[in-house]
């Protein structure tokens, strides 16, 4: 089993030693290879917002940095754990930088056979919350399967002990957890919501066809590769769906189509051509 370790510190404190109890735990359950990968030390640019990932790919990015080298390795491994101190309530500034370096996963998610691990450390209780959110709203859109969440409170003074044994309890729970979900291997039954999501997206496509793929040339043919445009499908991944599940997505999205017919389509299909051509040419100037 395949463990990398993305981590968001500036230093090896709290938060690494936090995934190392992961690790630990782990290694009780069997074969366990970790990798841990400082995000202080690679070479990751700051995202200029020109949008040529999302209209042309990733490969036309201008930036020339190690984006795909961790794309590689992040596909490699059978698990990712995500880690970040609490700054502001919020991640740090290097792990904010990763996730808006692979947003373009978001458009086109590759990462449906990795499970993930978000871990937040905080000096007070105040912003784990809002900090592990931070890591878990936008990188489950990349297709990593969430395999649990762990806050832990780290302040600069010793806690009591039945504090430190409570954390302890969690963090063996979240390492378990982990653990498990990587060894089942098979694909996870998908949220409703989670479906609602990837079909909201597979009707867009097709409703709107050649418009779809002329603002979105890179997503329309990715989709199209994956064969995720084909209606019979209800996930990126062979997950059993239930009929109930099912029904329940089409009635859901069928309602955002109509609302959509009525506001977005019509404008888009008016300006697609000029939106096209204004955003890649833009896109080629950032470049």
């Amino acid at each position: 089993m395949k463990i990398l370790a993305i981590m968001g510190s500036a230093r090896k404190g709290n938060t690494y030693r936090a995934v190392q109890h992961i690790e630990k735990n782990m290694q009780r359950n069997g074969n366990v290879d970790f990798e841990y990968m400082f995000l202080k030390d690679a070479s990751l640019e700051t995202c200029r917002g020109c949008t040529v990932c999302f209209l042309r790919g990733e490969e036309k990015c201008p930036l020339k940095d190690s984006r795909a080298e961790i794309e590689k390795r992040m596909l490699e491994a059978d698990g990712v754990i995500f880690a970040s101190p609490n700054y502001a309530s919020n991640v740090s500034g290097s792990m904010k930088t990763f996730i808006d370096r692979f947003a373009y996963a978001g458009h086109r998610p590759r990462f449906y056979n990795q499970h993930a691990l978000y871990i937040a450390t905080s000096a007070g209780p105040g912003g784990l919350k809002e900090c592990l959110a931070a890591m878990k709203e936008p990188i489950s859109h990349f297709g990593f399967r969430t395999a649990g969440t762990l806050g832990l409170m780290t302040p600069p003074f010793k806690l009591p002990q039945s504090y430190e044994e409570k954390s302890e309890k969690k963090i063996e729970a979240a390492a378990r957890q982990f653990y498990k979900a990587i060894e089942n291997k098979g694909p996870a039954t998908p949220s409703l919501m989670e479906v609602v999501g990837f079909r909201s997206i597979q009707a867009m496509s097709n409703r709107l066809g050649e418009t779809y793929e002329s603002v979105y040339p890179a997503d329309f043919r990715y989709w199209k590769d994956k064969g995720w445009l084909d209606q019979s499908r209800y996930y990126y991944t062979d997950a059993q769906i239930d009929l109930i599940r099912k029904a329940a997505a089409r009635a859901i999205v069928s309602t955002i189509m109509v609302y959509l017919k009525k506001t977005l389509f019509s404008e888009v299909n008016k300006k697609a051509p000029e939106m096209s051509e204004v955003q890649i040419k833009e896109g080629i100037s950032h470049g």
